[in-house]
């Protein structure tokens, strides 16, 4: 699954109104991310604030991606960086 299918998974699973989505959406896509906030964790917050998204199928889709992508682990690994 990549970010793509993750971003259509989670709209999908939305149950509130469309307008209640297109709102959301439009606040997405005019934020600025900066890690280790992003795009993915503003959408779920917010569509669970609005209660079109439960914290069940946000765990679903959670288990749902990382099986799907068994190495993400990997990016969690960091290097020293002392100087």
């Amino acid at each position: 699954m990549d970010l793509t299918e993750l971003k259509t998974k989670i709209i999908d699973s939305f149950t509130s109104s469309e307008n209640d989505m297109e709102e959301v959406l439009q606040l997405v896509d005019e934020d600025q991310y900066i890690f280790p906030f992003n795009e993915y964790e503003h959408l779920i917050c917010s569509l669970i604030e609005r209660g079109g998204l439960t914290y069940q199928q946000y765990i679903d889709i959670r288990t749902e991606y990382i099986i799907a992508n068994p190495n993400l682990w990997i990016f969690e690994i960091s290097a020293p960086r002392g100087f």
